[in-house]
């Protein structure tokens, strides 16, 4: 039994052939991943694995981008029996755990817990103060390991997802409202925005910091090299107000291959919910004009009922409900 930190690119491989077999729940298929999703991630990995060395570059010459992944594997007789993976958000002191899993074979010795602690303990080396993670909410056994390690769940999360054909209608952006083209590296508007509208509760363990909006310069070389790894195209946009003040910030990803799933983000200003339903309208039209056969996913956070109101009027179904939980070092 060895316990070592994750060597890239060619450990995510490892993980990726043994990710349907890992997040399989007999109680819950839903909540399976699904072949779409498998066929992307391999697809992604084997993309990434092509593009490292330059990344390796990028990363030499910006420090604040050397924290794009870390993570730790358990292997047993040449197999990877459990992992996580995690990484720093932007420059801050936040740190996320995106994932954690333990292959059917090797379950009920101890292996996540260890895995987990060895995150926190990295993280503390690297001085960082906040460790998240997500958790599906009738996961009992996960959400019982992370609370014994001292986890609070803080926040909430509605995965949804939709597999549309067509678009009934489109409302009208309501009067006075302008929407407006942006990119990865207008960070100050959204920054501002952000502070403005971030509840309180949420930002003890999230803090609107300059750090997660703010790029490396470098960024500008490695985000179009993520993007096509992935196999992705990003559109954002945000909507003003009529006093000319930033009301909502979306975005929406398009897969440019085959395989995989749409996304839909968006951030509202809660005293703006008219804005909602056309938010939501317009990423489903702009999605569905270039990649109208994919299922699309939607993740809405439990403090915009708006969006979730809106979402759920479009067509969305609830795949299922995430705990974030959060961990202060």
């Amino acid at each position: 039994m060895t316990i070592r930190q994750l060597k890239l690119p060619d450990d995510l491989l490892r993980i990726t052939a043994i990710a349907a077999e890992t997040w399989t729940y007999p109680d819950h298929p839903e909540w399976n991943v699904q072949p779409d999703e498998e066929e992307s991630l391999a697809d992604s990995m084997e993309n990434y694995k092509r593009i490292w060395p330059s990344i390796r570059v990028i990363q030499f010459f910006s420090p604040g981008l050397r924290d794009f992944l870390h993570g730790h594997v358990w292997e047993e007789d040449e197999r990877i029996a459990g992992f996580t993976q995690l990484h720093r958000r932007g420059t801050t002191d936040t740190w996320y755990i995106s994932a954690v899993g333990v292959h059917p074979d090797f379950r009920r010795r101890g292996i996540a817990r260890q895995l987990v602690e060895r995150a926190i303990d990295f993280v503390r080396q690297r001085n960082g103060k906040r460790l998240l993670l997500d958790v599906i909410e009738g996961n009992v056994p996960a959400i019982n390991l992370y609370t014994k390690l001292g986890f609070e769940h803080y926040a909430s999360n509605m995965q949804l997802e939709i597999q549309p054909r067509s678009l009934t209608s489109m409302p009208n952006l309501p009067a006075g409202y302008r929407l407006e083209r942006t990119d990865d590296f207008t960070w100050r508007p959204r920054f501002e925005f952000m502070q403005r509208i971030t509840p309180e509760n949420l930002a003890r363990f999230e803090p609107v910091e300059e750090g997660r909006y703010k790029k490396p310069w470098l960024t500008r070389l490695l985000f179009p090299l993520l993007k096509r790894a992935e196999g992705l195209e990003v559109n954002r946009f945000v909507v003003n107000s009529p006093a000319g003040e930033m009301v909502a910030y979306a975005m929406y990803d398009t897969r440019t291959r085959q395989t995989g799933r749409n996304t839909i983000m968006a951030e509202l200003d809660p005293n703006c919910p008219e804005l909602a339903s056309y938010l939501v309208s317009y990423m489903l039209s702009k999605v569905l004009a270039v990649s109208p056969d994919k299922f699309i996913e939607f993740n809405v956070p439990d403090w915009q009922p708006a969006l979730l109101d809106a979402a759920k009027e479009a067509g969305f179904e609830l795949r299922a409900k995430l705990l974030t939980l959060g961990y202060l070092l």
